[in-house]
């Protein structure tokens, strides 16, 4: 399996990442979230806690030069190329905030 970024037909600099057929996403944190926002309550009171999307930076046109395999996990990734640095694991191991797609530059 490879990575792969998956852009937006009509806005390329806003993307997706797979590893192979595996939607990767940024794990957010739970900043601002109640444990029972977390936990049991989700909907309209999750909206209102503002967050913060950071965007990526790529360093150059192949995808693995600056999202990078962390071998702290199976299929986790860390993208060196944004601000704060943004760890992507599979989208059904994340709770809490986390973003799916991102504007990259």
């Amino acid at each position: 399996m490879s990575l792969a970024a998956e852009p937006f037909a009509d806005e390329p600099r806003v993307q997706a990442f797979r590893y192979g057929p595996v939607v990767l996403a940024g794990d957010l944190g739970a900043q601002g979230l109640t444990e029972e926002l977390i936990l049991d309550q989700q909907g309209r009171a999750v909206g209102k806690i503002p967050m913060s999307v950071p965007e990526l930076h790529a360093s150059g046109k192949k995808i693995e030069g600056w999202i990078k395999h962390d071998d702290s996990a199976p299929l986790t990734f860390r993208a060196a190329g944004s601000e704060s640095g943004v760890t992507l694991r599979p989208r059904n191991q994340l709770w809490g905030r986390y973003a799916t797609y991102w504007t990259v530059s």
